[in-house]
């Protein structure tokens, strides 16, 4: 049995979650960097509002992740991506540091690395990572912010395409 349930609170979660960030602070450049934004606005000690929110998608999408590969031995890779998603939890703060810096983007770089991987090798499934990077580029491109905000939109086209992947399998 698919755990649509996990996947449908880590989707709604993290689309509620991104556009109270949009509404609050304008849109970035990138989703990290609305970190820095909500520690200062919510502070809680040690971590921040953002960091916990994705913590919670991450912990919410691992177990669907890894029961779509069940019985693949490279089913590990599925636990490596959200995993990797944890560096970058743990880092909120990475423009303060060179090593916050580094961590932050090693955990990024994995995470969608693995993402696409789990997606397009182990999957099978280009076609929603192909469709959701189509349409939120073709959408930074209608809004005139695709040059500031790419990554930003590439982010939201790999957790969308994610979302897909696993509400479809």
């Amino acid at each position: 049995m698919k755990l649509i349930g996990l996947t449908l609170a880590a989707f709604f979660i993290f689309l509620i979650f991104n556009m109270i960030s949009i509404r609050k602070f304008g849109m970035k450049s990138c989703l990290s960097e609305y970190g820095k934004l909500w520690g200062d606005a919510v502070p809680i000690k040690n971590m921040n509002l953002w960091s916990i929110v994705l913590a919670i998608i991450s912990l919410l999408m691992m177990p669907p992740i890894l029961q779509s590969l069940d019985g693949n031995p490279l089913q590990f890779i599925g636990f490596l991506a959200p995993a990797y998603l944890f560096l970058v939890v743990l880092t909120p703060n990475y423009a303060e540091s060179k090593k916050s810096a580094l961590i932050h983007r090693i955990g990024a770089f994995v995470c969608a690395i693995g993402m696409l991987v789990w997606m397009i090798v182990l999957m099978h499934m280009w076609i929603p990572v192909v469709a959701c990077l189509a349409l939120f580029l073709a959408i930074g491109f209608s809004a005139n912010n695709l040059k500031y905000a790419i990554t930003y939109y590439v982010e939201l086209a790999l957790f969308m395409a994610t979302y897909w992947v696993l509400l479809s399998y």
